[in-house]
């Protein structure tokens, strides 16, 4: 399709989503702003449904971003109009938005669990991914347990690679890490933890000044001058 039509704006939209995926910010709203401008000039007042999911990649301003949620959801709502392999990957990016756009704290945690459990027999690395941002923000709500829980599935899923983890990745570390430090399991006894977490950090793109600051309580804790500086 990329080859027969590369100008159609529904595969414009497709390649902005994943050159944002890959970290090509401005090409993807280059490539989002032609497809838009296509779609508008078509003049029937349709929108494909490409266009509000790219949306949720793409765009910053809030009032765009709730409208585009919104449309979503309401593909989530009607049976007919997306397959139930798809839901699960729809719920993902609404949980993701939400992080993204600081909504309210539990709302991505459903849309998360509910990613994990449509995707866990079609979509591994999906499932995964979803549990690890379910960690996180389990973690940072207070819910230790549930995180417990969360995060025995991840470190179960070993097998499965996460290909893209510099746009989403690094939840689980994260989550991991916070629950080490405010559990009182980082010490003196445990010098690898601050190893562990910077390497972790130095893999994951949207994660990193969370591992930063999870390795600046783990050098407080362990009263490592040196490294707190």
């Amino acid at each position: 399709m990329l080859r027969r039509t590369p100008d159609d704006a529904q595969v414009l939209l497709v390649r902005a989503c994943a050159s944002d995926v890959l970290g090509d910010h401005r090409v993807a709203r280059e490539l989002f702003r032609r497809a838009e401008a296509m779609i508008a000039g078509a003049g029937d007042g349709r929108e494909p449904a490409v266009l509000q999911i790219a949306r949720l990649f793409i765009a910053d301003e809030r009032a765009a971003v709730a409208d585009a949620s919104a449309k979503v959801r309401q593909m989530l709502l009607d049976a007919d109009s997306t397959e139930l392999g798809d839901r699960a990957a729809l719920n993902y990016l609404l949980g993701w938005t939400e992080i993204r756009h600081r909504g309210q704290p539990a709302i991505p945690l459903e849309y998360f669990s509910a990613a994990a459990r449509g995707a866990e027999l079609g979509d591994r690395e999906l499932a995964k991914r979803s549990l690890g941002h379910l960690a996180f923000g389990q973690t940072w709500a207070g819910r230790f347990s549930d995180a417990r829980s969360a995060l025995a599935s991840v470190e179960g899923a070993e097998h499965v690679s996460l290909p893209w983890s510099t746009y989403a990745g690094g939840s689980a570390a994260a989550a991991a890490g916070k629950r080490r430090v405010l559990g009182g399991r980082v010490g003196r006894g445990d010098p690898g933890v601050r190893d562990r977490d910077r390497e972790r950090g130095a893999r994951t793109g949207r994660s990193t000044s969370i591992a930063r600051m999870m390795i600046a309580y783990a050098s407080a804790e362990t009263g490592d001058v040196a490294a707190c500086r």
